[in-house]
């Protein structure tokens, strides 16, 4: 028996054994696999936080390049990329495109091909691909994105740092449409933080209660201070059947100050030596101007045209003589019409020129006309029916470090019309302003080439006496088509076809050639509904014949002229009409020491603000890109960027 007992005691023995080295096994495998899977996961983390610190470090260059962007809009990234202070790791930027993974800088210019892939690229943005790299020895994860980036541009219709004042019929402000966007909102802006019923930010009705009506075609007026503008159903004075809207909550804008002072020294550093002269009063005469000027200034039938650029140090005023436009001078010459005067900037060799004033003041008493700039350092004024086109390289019309004045007298029957094409831009104040009839900057007024008549305006610029189509003269022969009139002058003298100051029109003819006398002559004037001819076959040692205002001929030689119709502003009874403007491109005044106001530091009324103050006159700006370059420039550095694209690659 003790034997069995013996025997049993050692199977449950063995059974213990057995089963513990079963579950030891168990054990070591369930340990196992709990350390594989351990390893499998730490793996595993280890990869996702790897790549997930590879797409920050690619995130970390993007960062890095909008802040070398903002100060540097010419930026070029470090070779070989750019170590992470506390990560093994370096991101990579480049602009080669000779690279597999190129960015391509075009904070410059317009849509353009040469983007990465095939693509084109944005106008006015950086299309960047960053590689985010971790390095850790034997584990080295890469990660890219590409983001493109789009200057946050403000493209301003009108623009202020201080007030905007509007006293007019009506103020139009729109965008130039284009195929990408055919949109034609228009924006009027101030950072003025003036927050008075009485003296807003943005201002356009007066004590009297009456306002000006403004037009944005669907776009927006905003401000950091308070808006007079009107935009209820029951009470308004802006287009809101075109969904035009008062932005109520109160913002700024910032657009940063160009450096006038460094554009106007680098011209002088590059402009030859005998185009730089000193400031003076300048007259110009019929056919010279004095003192006189550098030879890429001429003058012909009152007109100073100028090929080249120029600079002036100091104070430059320019007066026109009004002798040959006298009949009771000795100098009267019929077949000039002084309206026709100004200063006339001539494209050369596909170079449009510009004028430069340093350390003073400009003022034309008379029209600017042509394609070119004005750059002054102070004070701009202007009092003439202007006609400019800014150059496409700059976009600038007028650059004035201090205040720019533009102002046209009202006339008699129809609007007198000032219109630039081109960047309007101060660091003053830019005033609108109807010409006062006592001001010193009148003609009538302090000439040193002798005062102009009281009524200048009405003898040069309006259509009852002289402008406007007055004093037009056409050289004989002639022929031509305009506004649906044919008109044709033949001859086989020469003279001249001139309309006079009562509307009357006058023909001079004089023998050509050998000819001791003028044959013939044939006048012919024919649109759609009317018709008339003049003609003689006898022969006359000159002929001088008046046709009155009140025949069909003039009234068919002043449709031919644009002098009636045409879409401008006329009443036919003698009454004063005030003058419209219209700018093409933007207007923006800029206190450079205070662009965004605050309530520290509020807005400045020397600086920085735009009054326009025309009676009933209007005031038409269509904004327009092609003339912003130079304030695109500005807004390269020092501001934000919009992202239009954000993926991995």
């Amino acid at each position: 028996m003790k034997g069995m007992v013996h025997m049993k005691e050692a199977s449950n023995k063995g059974i213990v054994i057995i089963s513990i080295l079963m579950i030891t096994v168990v054990l070591l495998m369930l340990a196992s696999s709990l350390l594989a899977i351990n390893y499998y996961n730490l793996g595993f983390t280890n990869i996702v936080e790897n790549k997930a610190s590879a797409l920050k470090i690619a995130e970390a260059g993007v960062a890095y390049a909008i802040y070398c962007l903002k100060e540097d809009s010419t930026w070029q990234p470090p070779s070989g990329g750019l170590p992470m202070m506390e990560i093994p790791g370096r991101f990579e930027i480049t602009f080669d495109t000779a690279k597999e993974f190129y960015s391509v800088n075009n904070l410059e210019h317009g849509v353009r091909d040469g983007a990465w892939g095939g693509s084109k690229v944005p106008g006015y943005s950086v299309d960047l691909i960053v590689t985010g790299i971790l390095d850790r020895g034997d584990n080295k994860v890469v990660k890219r994105v590409r983001v493109i980036l789009q200057r946050d541009f403000y493209s301003p219709g009108s623009f202020s740092s201080g007030q905007t004042s509007v006293d007019a019929n009506t103020i139009d402000i729109k965008k130039e449409a284009t195929a990408d966007n055919p949109s034609e909102a228009g924006n009027i802006h101030s950072n003025s933080i003036k927050s008075s019923n009485n003296d807003p930010a943005i201002k356009t009705i007066d004590s009297s209660g009456t306002s000006t009506y403004v037009y944005l075609h669907g776009g927006i007026a905003s401000a950091q201070g308070t808006i007079d503008i009107k935009d209820t159903q029951s009470d308004h004075n802006l287009d809101i059947e075109n969904n035009s809207s008062v932005d109520r909550v109160k913002q700024s804008k910032n657009i940063k100050p160009i450096d006038i002072d460094g554009t106007i020294s680098q011209a002088k550093n590059n402009i030859s030596s005998g185009s730089i002269t000193s400031g003076n009063t300048y007259v110009i005469y019929k056919d010279k101007v004095e003192p006189p000027l550098p030879p890429s200034c001429t003058v012909s039938n009152g007109q100073l045209h100028i090929t080249d650029n120029i600079v002036f140090n100091g104070n430059v005023r320019f007066e026109f003589d009004y002798s040959y436009a006298d009949p009771s001078n000795s100098a009267y010459d019929p077949s000039v019409n002084i309206a026709d005067g100004g200063i006339y900037f001539d494209t050369l060799s596909g170079k449009s020129p510009s004028l430069y004033v340093d350390q003073g003041n400009l003022l034309v008493a008379g029209a600017l006309k042509g394609n070119g700039s004005c750059y002054v350092s102070g004070e701009a004024r202007f009092i003439g029916e202007s006609n400019i086109v800014a150059p496409g390289d700059t976009g600038v019309a007028i650059l004035s470090k201090k205040d720019i004045y533009m102002e046209l007298p009202s006339v008699t029957d129809e609007a007198l019309n000032l219109n630039i094409t081109g960047l309007v831009y101060s660091h003053g104040n830019i005033n609108v302003d109807i010409l006062d009839p006592n001001d010193p900057v009148n003609p009538a007024n302090n000439f040193t080439a002798g005062q102009w008549p009281s009524n200048w305006e009405d003898i040069v610029l309006s259509s009852s006496g002289g402008g406007g189509g007055g004093g037009t003269v056409y050289p004989v022969p002639y022929t031509g088509v305009a506004n649906g009139v044919n008109v044709s002058i033949s001859t086989d003298g020469t003279g001249t076809f001139t309309k006079n100051a009562d509307g009357s029109y006058r023909l001079q003819l004089t023998p050509s050639g050998a000819n001791s006398v003028v044959g013939s002559y044939y006048i012919s004037a024919n649109s759609n509904t009317d018709s008339e001819d003049y003609a003689s076959s006898s022969a006359a040692a000159n002929f001088d014949i008046t046709y009155p205002g009140t025949s069909t001929l003039a009234r068919l030689f002043n449709v031919f002229s644009g002098s009636s119709g045409g879409g401008t502003t006329t009443t036919g009874s003698g009454t004063k009409i005030d003058p419209d403007f219209h700018i093409t491109g933007g207007i923006v005044a800029i206190d450079p020491n205070n662009p965004v106001p605050s309530q520290a530091k509020p807005d400045n009324p020397s600086a920085g603000n735009i009054h326009i103050n025309i009676g009933e006159g209007k005031f038409f700006i269509v904004s327009s890109k092609k003339y912003l370059k130079l304030l695109e420039s500005s807004r390269a550095s020092g501001v934000g960027f919009k992202t239009i694209l954000w993926s991995e690659i």
